[in-house]
Formats: structure tokens, C-alpha cells, sequence
């Protein structure tokens, strides 16, 4: 399957509580019109809506520790979508 990307702004988070370093996801949309996800980023009703129009999130990854603080949001926002982190990632967190 042959990827595309149709959302070439970076988009940046840097108010994050837990790090005063900035986060940045990347939004990849498939052939099949289905999102992928990179490094999710606090997701909020704006967001949420810009990424509907571009088609539904199929897969969400973190790819570390720092990028997990979002991930039970995006869990509740996306629950048809697959997850993926590194194992260990989880420990002592609820989702």
C-alpha cells in the first residue's frame, strides 16, 4: 500500500505539562482514505474536526514515552482505531 502525505503543516504542541519540550505529530493519509497517526499531539474539538475532513484515524503510534501523555484522549476519540506503542509503555497508566 502505497502512502501518501495530504497534511504537510507540522503541527506542535508546546504547553505540555508533564515537558517543556515541544511534540509533533505528522498525519498520513493511506490509499485506502484511512489516517495514520505519528507522535499524537493533545486533541481538542478543533483538532478533532480538522482531522474528520480528512478522513477517519485508522491507526495511532507513540513512538516513546513522552508521546503517551495524549494517548487515552486520542483512545476515547479514535476507538475503531488500532494502537500501537512500545511495550512497557503502559505501565502503571490506565487507558
Amino acid at each position: 500500500m502505497e502512502a501518501k502525505i495530504v497534511f504537510g503543516i507540522v503541527i506542535c504542541h508546546t504547553e505540555s505539562q508533564v515537558h517543556q519540550l515541544g511534540i509533533r505529530m505528522t498525519i498520513i493519509k493511506l490509499d485506502n482514505n484511512k489516517l495514520f497517526i505519528h507522535s499524537p499531539i493533545e486533541i481538542n474539538a478543533a483538532l478533532q474536526q480538522q482531522i474528520s475532513q480528512l478522513g477517519e484515524v485508522a491507526y495511532v503510534v507513540t513512538p516513546n514515552k513522552s508521546h503517551n501523555i495524549y494517548l487515552s484522549d486520542w483512545w476515547l476519540a479514535s476507538p475503531q482505531a488500532y494502537f500501537y506503542a512500545l511495550q512497557g509503555s503502559f505501565i502503571n497508566e490506565e487507558i
